[in-house]
């Protein structure tokens, strides 16, 4: 087997039948099998996935019923089911727009042997159906990534990733407390080779209010990347420990501005000293700013009217 498509879902009825009709699509130019890993959803999702398993039974494996596993043990159970060489990533509320996408990914990892993972471009599609690029940190232009880039946060969107299978995939103890799954999972694909971009735009995000993460609002998405980076600094601090606090000063200080934005100057001001702490590493224009947080928020002004 060529290419593995991991398909994780849960309670994903709107949206899983144009996920799975997205990875139907693809063109026979290798050989591949799609993986369902289904999570014992409360809507009608396992009934939709069930019926295709039995219209394309050479092509689709279901994985049998099972208790609610979340989202960690889900990913695990489902990964360590993918019997390909490589092995790609689709949610049930996402889909893929490139009837190519399988055998372009393919083809760039047979011919990249230094890369154990690669991406594409996506859209992120929001709920009343407009589109736009997603706002990942990183440079559109390059076309290799290295581990030392996605330590420093995730840009790779779930859906876009292709990587080398690992048998026996064992992800860490520590993995069931992260707040996301797919950060760690490109972590360790990423200790084994370099990242391949892709600039071609072949998958939708959506952005919905039943997703996991979409969901958040812009502080919660931070200060839940914040805990992603004190989990990983805590476990895989020698090889990125520095990398990992630059990233915590940065999500600190991007939630102060979103606060004084909002009129929270007190927030602002506790996140503006929270990423003045964490920011060790002395990059001056990010201490002017938060030093301009704190002057403007309410222990600047309360100092000024005494």
């Amino acid at each position: 087997m060529k290419v593995s498509v991991a398909f994780i879902t849960y309670n994903h009825e709107r949206f899983v039948a144009r996920a799975v009709e997205s990875a139907l699509m693809q063109e026979p130019g290798c050989d591949w099998e799609i993986v369902v890993g289904e999570d014992a959803s409360t809507d009608r999702t396992r009934e939709i996935v069930s019926g295709y398993a039995e219209r394309h039974p050479g092509r689709f494996r279901l994985l049998p019923p099972a208790p609610n596993l979340g989202m960690h043990r889900n990913a695990e159970r489902t990964l360590a089911a993918c019997a390909g060489e490589y092995v790609a990533l689709l949610e049930g509320d996402d889909y893929w727009t490139a009837p190519d996408k399988l055998r372009r990914q393919a083809e760039y990892l047979d011919a990249h042997a230094e890369c154990s993972l690669c991406f594409h471009e996506i859209l992120a599609e929001y709920e009343d159906g407009s589109t736009a690029p997603p706002p990942f940190r990183r440079d559109g232009s390059r076309a290799i990534f290295t581990f030392e880039d996605i330590a420093a946060g995730n840009f790779i969107a779930t859906c876009s990733a292709m990587f080398r299978n690992v048998p026996r995939l064992v992800f860490p103890h520590w993995f069931r407390g992260m707040p996301m799954v797919d950060w760690l999972l490109f972590l360790l694909i990423a200790e084994r080779g370099h990242i391949g971009h892709l600039g071609e735009t072949m998958a939708v995000y959506r952005v919905h209010g039943g997703g996991i993460w979409s969901s958040l609002s812009g502080v919660d998405v931070r200060k839940k990347s914040i805990l992603a980076c004190r989990i990983l600094n805590r476990h895989m601090g020698r090889r990125c420990g520095t990398i990992l606090k630059r990233s915590i000063s940065m999500w600190h200080m991007e939630i102060a501005r979103i606060l004084e934005a909002g009129g929270d100057p007190a927030g602002a001001a506790l996140h503006a000293v929270r990423s003045l702490a964490a920011s060790s590493f002395g990059r001056k224009n990010l201490r002017t700013e938060l030093l301009e947080i704190l002057r403007n928020s309410a222990f600047g002004r309360s100092g000024a009217a005494r």
